[in-house]
């Protein structure tokens, strides 16, 4: 399997998942800044989440087509060494227990999240090596390596959080890409970069102006609240122990 898609391919997933709810995606990186004693940053939250959103996404698709692999490789190391040690610090100190990496569509435990950012590191890692010999594809290369990342996000999207949109938006955004190449050979990889970053800014407004193109919130039209307050069956029940002296 090609490294760079086992390695891009959930960042891109997450990357939608996010800028779906960019809103929500805001308030955990506020508790982080509680975390940290930073609540001065909490007025740049939304700006912040909606820009990590984006730039994953474009990372995304930079390692799919080589695509100034240089700088990549160094952003996509820098953000999942960061990343890496914020799950590694909210799990062994329990402070956020919920890191917020694929939104309401998918919770992990703190130890989850630090598991599946490792396992990432391990391939930005590899890519990270590699920098200097991934290279601007020709059309064959292209199309395998988007036809793998398509299969690997297919796999998530409709296995994992139930949700088809992330197939059809990175298959729309791949292909797109790769006519762009081949009808402008010589555009610059920048602005070919820039296609992703025009859609994806595009869906992350839209979904700020509107609500979340499907909603993961336990409180969503459509969902009964009070039906979903209800303890399941056979769940253990809260204890309280009163000691009086």
């Amino acid at each position: 399997m090609d490294f760079q898609n086992s390695g891009r391919s959930p960042f891109i997933v997450s990357g939608l998942i996010k800028a779906n709810d960019a809103i929500g995606f805001s308030y955990k990186l506020e508790e982080y800044f509680t975390v940290f004693g930073t609540p001065w940053m909490n007025s740049y939250a939304l700006f912040l989440a909606a820009f990590v959103c984006v730039l994953e996404i474009i990372l995304g698709v930079a390692v799919l087509f080589g695509t100034r692999m240089v700088t990549v490789a160094w952003l996509l190391l820098l953000m999942i060494l960061f990343f890496t040690f914020l799950t590694f610090y909210s799990a062994y100190f329990n402070k956020v227990t919920d890191c917020g990496c694929f939104g309401d569509a998918l919770k992990l435990t703190p130890w989850q999240s630090f598991t599946k950012d490792v396992i990432l590191l391990f391939f930005v890692g590899i890519i990270f090596i590699d920098r200097k010999n991934i290279q601007h594809k020709d059309l064959k290369s292209d199309s395998i390596n988007s036809i793998v990342a398509l299969v690997l996000i297919a796999y998530f999207s409709l296995s994992v959080i139930n949700w088809s949109f992330p197939l059809f938006f990175s298959a729309g955004l791949l292909f797109a890409t790769i006519m762009l190449k081949q009808l402008l050979p010589k555009i610059p990889n920048t602005v070919v970069l820039g296609l992703s970053g025009i859609l994806s800014v595009y869906f992350s407004y839209y979904c700020l102006n509107h609500l979340p193109v499907k909603d993961f919130r336990p409180y969503a039209i459509g969902k009964n609240i009070n039906e979903g307050m209800q303890v399941p069956e056979g769940a253990p029940k809260d204890s309280v122990v009163m000691t009086f002296q």
